[in-house]
């Protein structure tokens, strides 16, 4: 693909043909999805160094120290869904260290485009589905002005307008949200763990993984309802949370709690760059690198899945996380390509 052609297209000045030529070409490889990321990046970065200040990209303090660990980021705005949609990637070897609060948009009614995924969407199409990564974050405004935060390896599905008496979407991963508040028109988040959660206008954080045994929720305004089904017995139960409860889900056991949470923030720091660890089972701790990092692990000593991690990390770089782990527990470690085995 001609480069001069990709930038008409970042202009909105592309042909119809061009513009089909480019979904087509971005649709054959995963390297040209890669490198119409990285143009479309640095075209961002161009355009938004010759704007004003009221235009320029803008990040909060704690962001702005950690800039140099973002890859590239990219906001479009797309007409045929409504909503607006952040991705962002670190290098494979750092963390993502925060959220760029405003970009450079970019419009287009058939392409959708994260730091390493495009999605191609046409004009009859009602059903949007957003995936973040391993290694990347995303931020998507709804339909209704609702604001969801994308933990990475998370997906959510949203309708392009919201119609009818509830406004329905379903989330597999991590996420946090900002619901706007609609007495009339409550939202219902689905899960892939037999849970649901029904609000009016509040914030929570809602993880659900799909190779996680259990699964939890934590309120932190507002109020939320969550209907579960017992698989045991196939009945639905509802529970209320109030601020700062927890609510645990573990559907092959059939078990649910609820609990006052002692440090809700901990749930949600990940929204905010940093991946906090409180007494963490290895597993856990594995599982969570994986998904920050983008990186792979390899475990050959199964003693490692014995012990416990209590950390706080921001932007330092997996190598160096596994150097502080190697000073606080008996392991060893090597990492190659981006995979970590753990001895």
């Amino acid at each position: 693909m001609k480069k001069y052609t990709l930038i008409k297209f970042f202009k909105g000045e592309a042909s119809e043909k061009e513009i089909d030529s480019i979904i087509s070409w971005v649709n054959e490889s995963s390297a040209n999805k890669k490198y119409f990321a990285r143009e479309k990046a640095l075209y961002t970065a161009i355009s938004s160094a010759k704007q004003s200040v009221a235009d320029k990209v803008v990040v909060d303090s704690g962001a702005a120290k950690r800039s140099k660990i973002i890859r590239y980021a990219t906001y479009f705005s797309v007409a045929a869904a409504a909503a607006a949609v952040f991705f962002f990637a670190g290098y494979a070897s750092h963390g993502n260290g925060g959220f760029l609060n405003s970009g450079k948009l970019f419009s287009s009614d058939k392409l959708m485009s994260s730091g390493s995924a495009v999605s191609v969407f046409s004009h009859k199409t009602t059903m949007h589905t957003l995936y973040t990564e391993r290694g990347v974050k995303g931020f998507i405004v709804l339909p209704d002005s609702s604001r969801v935060w994308l933990n990475s390896d998370s997906k959510i599905t949203y309708p392009e307008e919201f119609r009818g008496k509830t406004r329905n979407v379903t989330i597999s991963g991590e996420a946090y949200f900002e619901v706007q508040k609609d007495s009339l028109h409550p939202m219902i988040v689905m899960t892939n763990k037999n849970f649901s959660l029904e609000v009016l206008g509040t914030s929570f954080n809602i993880k659900s993984y799909d190779n996680e045994d259990n699964a939890m929720a934590t309120l932190y305004t507002g109020s939320i309802k969550m209907h579960y089904r017992n698989v045991n017995t196939s009945k639905i139960s509802t529970i209320k949370l109030k601020p700062n409860e927890t609510f645990n889900y573990t559907p092959k056991l059939a078990e649910v709690k609820q609990f006052i949470s002692l440090k809700p923030e901990n749930d949600k720091a990940w929204k905010d760059g940093a991946l906090v660890f409180e007494d963490t089972p290895m597993p856990e701790v594995i599982k969570m690198l994986e998904r920050w990092h983008g990186t792979k692990f390899i475990v050959k000593n199964d003693e490692i899945y014995q012990y416990k991690l209590s950390a706080v990390f921001t932007s330092e770089s997996i190598v160096q996380i596994m150097e502080i782990m190697k000073l606080i527990m008996p392991i060893k470690y090597s990492c190659k390509n981006n995979v970590v085995t753990l001895e």
